[in-house]
């Protein structure tokens, strides 16, 4: 009888080596599950890292921006200042967004084209309303990254050029308001000159509000 005839007729030792052949296969794959396992979790923690470090930065522009003491549209100076610090916080931003891997194509492809929406200010729009449409697209910017490090579903993208217009829509007519209110104001307390007399009727028109009307002659109202 051959080896192999022997060895096959021991039960036990060929239960063995099947065993030891299974078992094997089962380490070598459970440790391969675990290292690929292990490799996935550590590059989703350095995507979020990233993601985090462009969410920081991002927060630091708004910051930035809004400490700015500019008016109107600004200095020369003040213009150059404002689009250096600008370059430096989008650029540091960018390539953190820019770093996500392709399994985080969304959040990356979101990212770098809201970032790729902002502007350098050269006075037009005045400060206001240049600062109001770039918030807009920094809060986008941070809804997108911000549920991404929480480990949260990219949000559907919102249409960022409309959210902007209905902004500044809103923000020139709470101004109109205001600066009616004040000229109406001035026409009770002193009267108007005929130049803010204009200018509150295009301020009307603007708004779609009725002209007033003016006071009835005290002889006419008088009783007969």
């Amino acid at each position: 009888m051959s080896f192999f005839s022997d060895l096959w007729d021991n039960t036990e030792l060929v239960s063995g080596f099947i065993g030891a052949v299974v078992g094997g296969g089962f380490t070598m794959f459970g440790s391969w599950f675990q290292t690929k396992s292990s490799n996935k979790a550590a590059d989703l923690a350095l995507a979020r890292a990233n993601a985090q470090r462009a969410f920081d930065t991002v927060t630091q522009f708004k910051i930035a921006m809004t400490s700015q003491q500019i008016k109107g549209i600004g200095t020369e100076s003040s213009r150059d200042a404002w689009n250096r610090e600008q370059q430096t916080l989008v650029t540091v931003t960018s390539s953190a967004v820019a770093l996500l891997p392709n399994e985080h194509k969304a959040t990356r492809s979101r990212g770098l084209e809201l970032l790729g929406m902002l502007r350098e200010w050269h006075g037009t729009p005045v400060w206001n309303e240049y600062t109001l449409a770039t918030d807009v697209i920094l809060a986008e910017t941070l809804t997108c990254l911000g549920t991404f490090v929480r480990g949260s579903d990219v949000p559907e993208p919102r249409d960022v050029r409309m959210l902007i217009r209905q902004k500044l829509a809103a923000f020139k007519r709470t101004e109109a308001e205001q600066e009616l209110a004040r000229l109406e104001w001035t026409a009770e307390q002193n009267g108007l000159g005929e130049d803010d007399m204009a200018r509150a009727e295009r301020l009307r028109e603007e708004l779609g509000l009725p002209h007033p009307t003016p006071p009835a002659d005290d002889a006419q109202n008088a009783p007969s």
